[in-house]
């Protein structure tokens, strides 16, 4: 009887906390996305539909913001590139934020999550050799792939941001 009702109550817990904590995706399908990466511009937020040619529009992204990472590489040695998604805030994010937050600020509408962090190395100098390692949780770096080349490296990183975009886009998890 005490193991069926702490089963129950457990359960109602749980179901508050996800109500709570919960966004579900959107009705029509479109996302807002946000990519950091080094140049002029330091990044650039759009939205894709279901049916959009994502790697597509990365190339006209990357075009439109003056991104010159092949010369960021050439400087630095690395570049670090961030995708995020911006959705709406949970009910709990509001919640907390109304009553702990700092006063007389409202409560954020819109909150961004991380999604893939990766950072293209230059690994030698001649020839030029690059290798693209994602971040996971806990900092954990992970090498993907080694490139001749900076084309190489360059579509494979945008490979990789349309691959984790349409993922999420058709409802799988982006891993």
């Amino acid at each position: 009887m005490f193991a069926g009702l702490a089963l129950l109550i457990g359960l109602a817990g749980l179901a508050v906390v996800r109500e709570l904590t919960y966004v579900p995706p959107p009705v029509d399908g479109r996302y807002e996305w946000t990519l950091h990466f080094p140049g002029p511009s330091p990044g650039a937020t759009f939205k894709t539909a279901p049916g959009d040619d994502v790697r597509g529009m990365l190339d006209i992204l990357l075009v439109d913001a003056g991104a010159d990472w092949g010369g960021v590489l050439e400087q630095t040695g690395t570049m670090r590139i961030e995708l995020s998604h911006i959705s709406a805030a949970p009910l709990g994010v509001r919640l907390l934020w109304r009553f702990w937050g700092p006063k007389g600020s409202p409560p954020p509408d819109r909150m961004g999550r991380s999604l893939l962090a990766m950072e293209v190395r230059r690994t030698s100098k001649a020839p030029p050799r690059y290798e693209l390692v994602r971040f996971g949780s806990g900092g954990r770096e992970t090498v993907t792939g080694t490139f001749d080349g900076y084309p190489h490296a360059e579509d494979a990183i945008l490979d990789d941001l349309a691959r984790v975009m349409e993922s999420i886009q058709a409802g799988r998890a982006a891993g």
